[in-house]
């Protein structure tokens, strides 16, 4: 990507920005930079819907907490990119899952609440975007994860080592995060079905040229002027 000067607009220069790179001779590698790619300007996304989050947390510790995630998280998109942009895409994808998982953790761990606080059910966001970078293996590890995280929130809340929320979460801060849930549930399900889409586009494209190809050579069989024919030393 060209530095930005003053000749480039603004507008063409913000497209190169949020463009994937292309790979030249590796379409597996390309194909999962784009992917990597929407998903971290989605949490980009993400992250500028969750502000008025930040504005209303209900104590100054919980906004304390919200505020140092929020930033953990923006940069650990940009470092994401960065990373991508190298040609690290699996260890910027690794990095990505990893990350926005130990982030929300450590979020519940300092804010409170246990499997009661806000960001807990974005643990399904969490596998969904481990199965798009890194596949079902890593889907599945990260829904272990995800249940057996649950489990020890819930231990160490009953236990108290985990404190309460220091003020219950108001209607208005859970359809906030709710509705950033949702956005990043359908950019995940669109990346999912356009996935499955080139995957049949080329399946049929593979097809085609294969019943092309079979039918080129039984052109060229049942149209040819000599005629074949195989024998032993027997004469059989």
């Amino acid at each position: 990507m060209k530095p930005f000067s003053r000749g480039v607009p603004l507008k063409s220069f913000i497209d190169k920005a949020m463009r994937a790179p292309v790979f030249e001779g590796d379409e597996e590698k390309t194909r999962s930079a784009e992917i990597l790619n929407a998903i971290l300007i989605a949490t980009l996304l993400g992250a500028l819907l969750s502000i008025p989050l930040l504005l209303i947390a209900p104590t100054t510790s919980a906004q304390m907490t919200r505020i140092g995630a929020w930033l953990v998280l923006v940069a650990l998109a940009f470092g994401g990119l960065g990373i991508m942009r190298r040609g690290r895409v699996t260890l910027a994808s690794a990095v990505t899952v990893i990350g926005i998982w130990l982030i929300a953790t450590a979020a519940i761990l300092i804010g409170g609440g246990g499997v009661r606080s806000l960001g807990f059910p974005g643990n399904i966001i969490f596998v969904v975007i481990a199965a798009l970078l890194l596949g079902r293996r890593a889907a599945a590890w990260m829904a272990v994860l995800s249940i057996l995280t649950g489990l020890l929130l819930v231990y160490w809340r009953a236990t108290g080592w985990i404190a309460e929320l220091p003020a219950p979460d108001s209607d208005t801060e859970i359809w906030l995060l709710q509705s950033v849930y949702t956005i990043s549930a359908a950019i995940l399900l669109g990346l999912a079905l356009r996935l499955i889409d080139r995957a049949f586009a080329r399946a049929r494209h593979d097809l085609a040229e294969r019943r092309q190809a079979e039918q080129t050579y039984r052109n060229i069989y049942e149209n040819a002027v000599e005629g074949f024919f195989q024998s032993n030393l027997a004469g059989k």
